[in-house]
């Protein structure tokens, strides 16, 4: 998931992958993670997004590009779902002047394929144990 956040993911998929059943996948999830293996994708997908907004010149990108790349077809929800975990609108996140990346990383990125995205993608902590391997049932 962390390696390829934005490949269109199902339950079943994943399960799949896991070499488990979709009930004891979620169920996995649930006990090591507290989410729903969709859930937890939702997550790591705004993390994305939320980079990608802080570091994208505004005058070359929009929020709805941003958030269609991750996979957020309703921009209302995104954009709710954004403010109550930054506590600010991603419009407001994208204007906001101080970016760490030069301004034409979201155009150059967009050409790149998804696994070169972010060399920093897998991280210390509850996304950690998230991560899925071919085979292996979760939890396990």
């Amino acid at each position: 998931m962390h390696a390829h956040p934005d490949h269109p993911f199902t339950p079943t998929a994943l399960a799949h992958f896991a070499g488990s059943s979709v009930r004891s996948l979620q169920e996995s999830f649930r006990r090591h993670i507290g989410l729903t293996p969709m859930q937890y994708l939702r997550q790591v997908r705004l993390e994305q997004a939320h980079h990608d907004l802080t570091n994208s010149d505004p005058t070359h990108t929009t929020v709805t590009e941003i958030a269609s790349h991750w996979g957020f077809t309703h921009l209302g929800r995104f954009a709710t779902t954004y403010r109550t975990k930054y506590g600010q609108s991603p419009s407001h996140t994208l204007r906001q002047p101080a970016r760490a990346a030069p301004t034409a990383t979201w155009r150059r990125i967009m050409r790149q394929p998804s696994h070169d995205r972010r060399g920093s993608l897998s991280r210390a902590g509850p996304g950690a144990a998230a991560e899925v391997k071919p085979g292996r049932a979760c939890g396990r």
